[in-house]
């Protein structure tokens, strides 16, 4: 049989010309079936390959799911199998959707990173704000004491509530208007009047005042201690209050 394109002579059996390459199976007496030594057309066929899927674009799409960066690996190279093969590659559209289910997973997973320690920084950072607000209320209400008797209130109040707050629901004191019903917190003018983290105390000559607010704030058994301390120069009362350091009071 002679090539249609090139005029080679193509022997028998072969099913393109061994000089261009063009399929001449048909011409050449392939699947004509009961000619002897000629093979049938869906043996020729089969030789000639059929069309498959990627099974890069496939293992990319599952691993997309559970690992995201395996997963686009693998699609972008089931992709470029697929863009390589002429058509005799099939998963193109699994390669895409691979990629793109696991840059989702990756976008996702990198704005978890950014955001959870944010957000536990502002849950840490609230958390001091309640005690901060609560010594600057104590210390101002010791200030307008001082001013109207010319002393502080000369007490020894001790912590209130008297129990941790580690253990009742959400590990914050309930609200207990009684307990802060007592001479000393009267004399200040002074409750906690929403559920709270910490414990306040506070004790006074008259002449200085230390005010403490105690506070467990995980559980752990560690307790953060803020310290206010206010005396009066000259008979200028002021205060200065101390960050939280680790330890019991």
């Amino acid at each position: 049989m002679t090539c249609p394109t090139c005029g080679m002579s193509v022997p028998t059996g072969m099913f393109a010309c061994p000089k261009c390459g063009t399929q001449v199976g048909a011409v050449a007496g392939v699947g004509m079936p009961g000619m002897p030594g000629m093979p049938n057309l869906p043996g020729a066929m089969g030789q000639m390959g059929a069309p498959r899927t990627s099974g890069l674009a496939i293992a990319g799409f599952v691993c997309s799911f559970f690992c995201s960066l395996l997963g686009l690996v693998l699609s972008i190279l089931g992709y470029s199998e697929c863009k390589r093969s002429n058509g005799m590659v099939k998963g193109t559209g699994l390669a895409i959707a691979g990629m793109v289910i696991s840059g989702i997973f990756m976008i996702g997973g990198i704005l978890a990173a950014i955001a959870i320690p944010a957000f536990m920084d502002y849950m840490h950072k609230s958390k001091k704000t309640e005690a901060s607000l609560q010594m600057n209320k104590i210390g101002k209400n010791a200030k307008v004491y001082y001013i109207t008797n010319e002393k502080f209130p000369v007490f020894d109040q001790p912590l209130t509530p008297a129990t941790t707050c580690c253990g009742q629901p959400n590990n914050k004191c309930p609200v207990n208007p009684a307990q802060w019903q007592t001479e000393a917190w009267q004399a200040l003018d002074f409750q906690a009047d929403e559920p709270h983290l910490y414990q306040y105390s506070y004790k006074s000559d008259g002449t200085t005042l230390d005010a403490y607010a105690v506070g467990d704030l995980d559980c752990d058994g560690t307790a953060a201690t803020y310290h206010l301390h206010l005396d009066a120069p000259n008979g200028n009362p002021r205060m200065v209050l101390e960050e939280p350091l680790p330890g019991t009071y």
